[in-house]
């Protein structure tokens, strides 16, 4: 974990604008393929989130990688930052990820709603997982698949 990722999950915002100033690299993984998006995601720094969104929309803009990849990319486990989110009780954050234009289209967000990691959890079966009614309500309320079975046949 870098000061990045570390100023991510606490929400730092001037600690993240001073890291970026002098030098650090915000699309940096650490050794188990967690981005920035990762950590606020289960820091539930939806501050930090909404800055590397404009931060890296703008970039995009002007013809650089798709940095808002970053947003949907999993880790080496097969989560992605909602799988996070949702494991850690971050509702804002997890409202913030489903509702950001990083999907070309409604099919792509409802594939990013019901990914499975690498054991077969959506981020619904995660949120039920941690007994987090107030995350799987708001994953059902954004249509999240309840009926997708992971390890064992089990559904949500």
């Amino acid at each position: 974990m870098t000061a990045i990722h570390y100023a991510s999950f606490n929400g730092s915002l001037p600690i993240i604008k001073l890291l970026i100033e002098k030098g650090a690299d915000e699309t940096i993984l650490t050794k188990k393929k967690l981005n920035v998006i990762h950590y606020c995601a289960e820091g539930n720094t939806p501050s930090c989130l909404m800055y590397y969104y404009f931060r890296f929309k703008n970039r995009d803009e002007n013809g650089n990688t798709n940095l808002l990849q970053l947003f949907k990319q999993p880790d080496e486990n097969g989560s992605t930052p909602l799988h996070w989110a949702a494991y850690s009780g971050s509702v804002e954050t997890l409202l913030y990820l489903i509702n950001l234009d990083i999907f070309k289209d409604e099919e792509e967000r409802q594939e990013f709603i019901d990914k499975k990691d690498n054991q077969d959890r959506t981020p619904l079966h995660l949120s039920i997982d941690v007994k987090n009614s107030i995350i799987a309500t708001k994953l059902l309320q954004y249509g999240a698949t309840p009926n997708i079975r992971a390890a064992l046949e089990k559904t949500p």
